[in-house]
């Protein structure tokens, strides 16, 4: 997927910047607001501390990656999965642009097991891709991407991280239940807090009950609430 839409800087009251597309929804909220999601960041400032590894999984723009960045500080690590090309190639330019060091980006959707699918983007709203042809009813434009699983990954990166000193945040369009499947090891091993969306419609659209998510986490041993005037969910370990 390439584009000839305009590129604008972000500058945030968080003390870094992004860059979004002229027009776009997400990058005029962030311009409006000079942040984004105020109860889900936070939540995420409460939890992170330095050193730890933060998971960002469908990373949009990049704002919970670069947030993490400052929050884990130079002994931490952040891992980011954006497949959407163009949000990946903005991601990587601020990144770059800021000397950020502690971050890594991946161009790869995770899922439940490591397979070639597809992504399509809403071409009004850069946060609202989706993965598989299913959570595309209305036919918006898709490249073929790259999925992997977090359990993947992790083996393959084996970051040194202690239970309980991990974070992960999901906003992947109703995908959370594959992402869960292909998290489960990770997540029984290192006991991350994790805030996750929860959209029922999301969910309904990729064939899945509106419970799906707190079941799968209460199997796995977490408790599970609403974020403060959210949808969203804040899981922690029991």
């Amino acid at each position: 997927m390439t584009t000839s839409r305009k590129v604008v800087k972000l500058p945030l009251d968080e003390k870094f910047y992004l860059y979004g597309y002229e027009g776009d929804y997400m990058t005029g909220r962030m311009l409006e607001h000079r942040g984004w999601e105020h109860r889900q960041t936070l939540t995420m400032k409460s939890f992170v501390r330095p050193g730890w590894l933060v998971v960002d999984v469908g990373a949009g723009l990049g704002y919970y990656t670069m947030l993490a960045s400052k929050l884990v500080g130079p002994r931490g690590k952040v891992y980011a999965f954006e497949p959407n090309p163009d949000n990946y190639a903005l991601v990587v330019r601020a990144r770059k642009e800021q000397g950020t060091t502690n971050v890594w980006v991946f161009a790869q959707a995770l899922g439940d097991a490591p397979r070639e699918t597809t992504f399509a983007r809403n071409p009004g709203n850069d946060g609202d891709g989706r993965v598989g042809g299913r959570l595309n009813p209305n036919g918006w434009p898709s490249v073929p991407v790259s999925m992997t699983t977090l359990d993947k990954v992790m083996a393959w990166k084996k970051p040194v991280v202690r239970p309980g000193a991990m974070f992960i945040k999901v906003d992947i369009q109703g995908c959370e239940p594959q992402f869960l499947d292909g998290a489960a090891v990770t997540i029984r091993k290192y006991q991350p807090i994790i805030i996750m969306e929860n959209s029922p419609g999301h969910l309904r659209m990729a064939g899945y009950r509106h419970t799906i998510i707190p079941d799968m986490m209460r199997a796995l041993g977490y408790e599970v609430h609403n974020i403060k005037e959210t949808r969203d969910l804040i899981c922690t370990p029991r």
